[in-house]
């Protein structure tokens, strides 16, 4: 039984929980243990609840967790799961019918949240991957503006002007021109010459061969 068969576990940290020393069995005969939380408050827990990973702080983790729920960062947190894994979401082919993961420790939100803050994350950044055939995972992922993370898309063109290399959100901002309205005229077979001529104002005389 365990009451006469256990592992020592003083010294040993859990989550937050580190444990101090034995307390007295449970009325089932379960070892227990005096734990001291990374919040500064002592708890008892079940031998068995702090080797399954059951129990992990004194209960302050878990009303960080849903003191966060309503925050933009969870949001954030819930859309990467989905997108990865659930089957029913209409953004799912692009992420994990493709391949794309999320690593084990990033499972657990507060883990993410911890990763988020220590990254730079604020309101107006968004959630991008450097590499965007990899996953999600600390090495691969940062904090980024919507036009950073909008070049960095897998699905972006690359326009050569001027011996230059843009993306179509760097060539439009240059010519003051619309993102849609430089996509559309690509299409249709133009120049990077011939957008910035129209944009320019001036009568440009061409073919229009649609190319898809």
């Amino acid at each position: 039984m365990e009451a006469y068969n256990f592992k020592d576990l003083t010294g040993m940290r859990f989550g937050k929980l580190t444990v101090i020393k034995r307390s007295c069995n449970s009325k089932n005969g379960s070892a227990r243990w005096i734990c001291i939380c990374e919040c500064g408050k002592e708890t008892i827990v079940i031998g068995s609840k702090l080797l399954s990973d059951h129990t992990k702080s004194c209960g302050c983790l878990k009303n960080l967790k849903y003191g966060l729920s309503r925050t933009r960062l969870y949001r954030i947190w819930r859309g990467m799961i989905g997108r990865c894994e659930d089957v029913y979401k209409d953004n799912y082919y692009w992420y994990g019918f493709r391949g794309i993961s999320i690593c084990e420790q990033w499972h657990d939100f507060i883990t993410f949240y911890n990763w988020a803050i220590s990254s730079g994350y604020n309101d107006n950044l968004t959630l991008d991957r450097i590499n965007t055939n990899g996953n999600y995972e600390p090495s691969n992922c940062r904090w980024a503006t919507q036009l950073e993370q909008c070049n960095n898309v897998s699905t972006n063109r690359h326009i050569l002007h001027k011996g230059n290399i843009y993306t179509v959100a760097e060539f439009s901002r240059l010519i003051n021109y619309k993102d849609h309205t430089v996509r559309n005229r690509l299409r249709l077979g133009w120049s990077s010459e011939e957008i910035v001529q129209i944009q320019e104002g001036k009568n440009v005389k061409r073919k229009y061969i649609r190319i898809t």
